[in-house]
């Protein structure tokens, strides 16, 4: 058929080009749709990998649980009670040294004892990076350490304590009994406090009599 009217050219043209647009417009729209899909779906499977991964750690409430349980484990590595002997001391009473956990095991314990017991070592006085100053015994002799107390781990090898410091409330009589000087003395000592703990600790006792300085 022939078209002879340049106005109906012109007209379909025009339906062309807009049908022509219409098409392109809707396949960009479908891509675009396909590509904000396939985003979705991997940040899903992030989060589901995510999720995967966080089931592996342990809840906190489960963490609770698996330390106390911990803790009951722990406590039957101490071959602890009241009056055992520890070296040539006796224990008066124990308790957890942090009382944040209930429990009470070899690296979270206070352990009081009472003698009284001679030792000799070296006399100084210490001062370290955390705060703690005072005047303190180390480097006992054999015969010493074998009145000290230790630690009682069980079917665990005896360590006896390697050094401790004075307790006295007023740090004039210890200073006024042995001085400030640093030297090998004999004293007799009471009230030891036993401490094991995973930071710095002091283990500590009073002084009761100069021996030999």
């Amino acid at each position: 058929m022939k078209i002879k009217s340049p106005k109906i050219l012109r007209i379909v043209l025009v339906v062309l080009i807009v049908l022509i647009t219409f098409l392109y417009l809707q396949t960009d729209v479908f891509v675009n749709d396909r590509k904000d899909t396939n985003h979705v779906v991997t940040e899903v499977g992030k989060e589901d990998t995510s999720l995967k991964d966080g089931d592996a750690q342990v809840p906190e409430k489960s963490k609770t649980t698996s330390t106390k349980e911990t803790l009951n484990r722990f406590a039957e590595d101490l071959d602890l009670f009241k009056g055992k002997q520890l070296g040539g001391m006796s224990v008066v009473s124990f308790s957890a040294f942090n009382q944040d956990f209930s429990n009470m095991y070899s690296q979270n314990v206070r352990i009081f004892l009472k003698g009284p017991i001679q030792v000799t070592g070296t006399y100084g006085y210490v001062q370290t990076e955390e705060g703690f100053h005072g005047y303190c015994m180390s480097d006992f002799t054999n015969d010493s350490l074998a009145l000290l107390p230790y630690l009682p781990l069980i079917q665990k090898e005896v360590v006896p304590r390697s050094w401790f410091c004075f307790r006295n409330e007023d740090e004039s009589v210890v200073v006024n009994a042995l001085g400030k000087e640093e030297r090998i003395i004999t004293v007799l000592i009471d009230n030891y406090e036993l401490i094991s703990y995973p930071t710095t600790v002091v283990d500590r006792a009073d002084l009761v009599e100069v021996v030999l300085e």
